[in-house]
């Protein structure tokens, strides 16, 4: 129901606080291991500092949970909204009977449930990859850069320094990237990527969910499927199409209806709207999925659909051959890639910056150019990409790490 674009605006507070969240703990993990690093016994007093750094992590996620569950709640009233707006587009019924949204929103203690569980796992998460990095740069430098006063300070200085650096900078490093969550299937997707889509599964649900009591209440038992001409091959044989409810002949009052509506369902064999949006089907429940159901009246499933589409403007301009879809389906998939490639390559500069802070070391600084470079490869490679596809449209939100300019190759007149 929420596309991909309308979820990247109701939820762009949230998705800020959380990105805030992750860049506070890389900055307080790279503070903590730059302390004492002209100490011969570096390593113990790291190991004896774990349980200060997890105090100072548990912190930050205080400080930050009322601000998130407030920007998780105005996400879900927005969502909520977008079901008003699409029910009082249908002027035949009585809009009073539509279920009250407050009513609904007692029951988002899901979503505050879902929150506290995703930033207890991300503490435990911090501090477990903290432990990993100091035991790296441990067990990585010479006995003597950690035990021998004999050995110069700047040596011992800058082997911790190239430590922390490989952390950042090397691709199995483990503040190269965002902490993996893992699924019971072994599937492995970033913190980042799992509390998108947790929070935009949790906010969809509910806002179905009043769209199906609203219609119930509503006399509504027919939904319209938008049309996209970069839909993924296993959603495509399902846009556009009439779906109906499962419980529809409680629904309608007028018995006279039944027998016409029964055989417009059987003569055009309409799935039941609970069939595909639930497993394994998922349209428009499934993360990244940007079909809507549009609520629709009896007379209008029941007139003309290519005029009813046009007026609810359901179906997306574009190509709809079969080539054209899967080419564009292709292209938005590696339109996703490349926003994970610009945030990646931010985040690396942004740790960069931190440690460059902390310690002016000029090879630290030849890594923040470097991130640069790769940044703006990865925007030109994005601009080159929406240029060659009509179809797909730029989110500069996906591509935004809180702190950095939108697009580096693009000159502000």
């Amino acid at each position: 129901m929420i596309s991909s674009k309308t979820w990247a605006i109701l939820s762009k507070g949230l998705i800020k606080e959380w990105d805030v969240v992750l860049s506070k703990i890389d900055a307080e993990e790279i503070k903590q291991l730059t302390k004492g690093m002209t100490s011969e016994d570096y390593y113990q007093e790291q190991l004896m500092g774990v349980d200060a750094y997890t105090k100072r992590i548990e912190q930050i996620v205080a400080d930050n949970k009322d601000i998130i569950s407030t920007k998780s709640l105005d996400a879900l009233k927005s969502a909520l909204g977008l079901v008003d707006t699409e029910l009082a587009k249908i002027g035949e019924v009585d809009f009073k009977a539509i279920l009250n949204q407050d009513e609904l929103l007692l029951r988002s203690e899901s979503l505050t449930d879902l929150n506290d569980t995703m930033l207890k796992g991300l503490v435990k998460q911090s501090v477990n990859k903290h432990l990993k990095i100091v035991n790296s740069i441990g067990n990585s430098l010479p006995t003597q850069v950690i035990a021998s006063g004999k050995v110069i300070r700047q040596e011992r200085v800058k082997a911790i320094v190239d430590g922390i650096s490989a952390q950042i900078n090397k691709p199995t490093g483990a503040l190269n990237s965002p902490p993996n969550v893992v699924y019971s299937n072994g599937r492995q997707v970033s913190f980042r990527t799992y509390m998108e889509m947790s929070s935009r599964t949790a906010i969809q649900s509910l806002a179905t969910e009043k769209l199906e009591q609203s219609t119930d209440q509503l006399g509504i038992i027919f939904f319209l499927a938008s049309e996209h001409s970069d839909c993924a091959d296993d959603h495509r044989d399902y846009q556009g199409k009439i779906y109906v409810k499962r419980n529809w002949q409680t629904i309608i009052k007028q018995a006279e209806l039944i027998p016409r509506i029964r055989e417009f369902i059987n003569s055009k064999q309409l799935m039941f709207f609970e069939d595909v949006i639930e497993k394994p089907i998922w349209f428009t429940k499934r993360p990244n999925c940007r079909h809507r159901l549009v609520p629709i009246t009896i007379k209008q499933a029941l007139g003309n659909i290519t005029e009813l589409k046009q007026t609810l403007k359901t179906k997306k301009p574009g190509d709809y051959s079969k080539k054209n879809v899967k080419e564009n389906y292709e292209a938005l998939k590696q339109q996703r890639k490349n926003e994970r490639k610009i945030r990646h390559w931010k985040d690396v500069k942004d740790n960069n910056m931190v440690l460059y802070e902390r310690t002016k070391d000029i090879n630290v600084l030849k890594e923040i150019k470097r991130a640069d470079y790769f940044i703006k490869q990865y925007q030109a490679k994005q601009r080159e990409l929406l240029q060659s596809t009509p179809a797909l449209v730029r989110e500069y939100a996906r591509e935004d790490n809180v702190r950095m300019a939108k697009d580096l190759g693009i000159k502000k007149g």
